[in-house]
């Protein structure tokens, strides 16, 4: 019932955006990035690349700045944003190759 875009069209959309969209966004970057790449002769395509050279860049300090022990808000935070989508992309991936779930349990400590 939720669902039904007819009786609840705003609900329908954003369980559409949260829930569905966010599994493909990882497929839609790569799509926009690798179209970006060949349309790179017009302007605005130059100006995405540049983009997304600035955000890969800052998430590659990131990366170096956590690894020496310091962190830097300005570069944390594309880190982490790709960090993230990385590993939820490594996990959809696994999904899809219906790689066996490991689960485990923390230990309890007896001495309390």
């Amino acid at each position: 019932g939720l669902l039904n875009v007819f009786k609840t069209p705003l609900l329908t959309l954003q369980l559409l955006f949260h829930k569905v969209l966010r599994w493909l966004l990882r497929l839609l970057v790569l799509i926009n990035l690798v179209s970006c790449v060949a349309l790179s002769g017009l302007w605005f395509f130059k100006a995405m690349l540049v983009l997304y050279f600035l955000l890969f860049s800052t998430a590659a300090f990131g990366y170096i700045a956590e690894r020496l022990g310091f962190a830097v808000k300005l570069f944390s935070v594309p880190y982490y944003f790709i960090l993230v989508n990385a590993a939820a992309t490594a996990g959809v991936i696994d999904f899809l190759r219906k790689k066996q779930i490991v689960s485990w349990k923390p230990i309890r400590n007896s001495s309390r």
